[in-house]
């Protein structure tokens, strides 16, 4: 800090230690708003410790289920294009051998 030139305290927090007795006053003034409990603790776990960790599961799971439905679902898609296709080449067959 000496060979840079900085000081040892940061000038804004100088300005707060001239105004400590304010600042004291000031904090046992305010009151806080909202007394925490039991319930807002276990929303608060469940929410920031428990939910991410389950949904990083069920991206996996849903992932894994991707991986073996995709190619089923492909294979469904064209088995029934195929099939699709040879009912319309029979009945252009048909048609055109009674002359429609």
């Amino acid at each position: 800090l000496t060979k840079l030139n900085l000081p040892r305290i940061h000038p804004h927090c100088e300005s707060l230690l001239s105004n400590a007795d304010q600042l004291a006053a000031f904090t046992k003034a305010v009151k806080p708003r909202h007394v925490y409990s039991a319930w807002d603790n276990l929303v608060t776990t469940v929410q920031y410790q428990t939910l991410p960790p389950l949904l990083a599961m069920g991206q996996l799971w849903m992932s894994l289920f991707a991986f073996y439905i995709a190619p089923l679902a492909f294979c469904y898609l064209l088995h029934a294009e195929l099939t699709v296709r040879q009912a319309t080449d029979e009945h252009h067959k048909r048609a055109s051998k009674f002359g429609v």
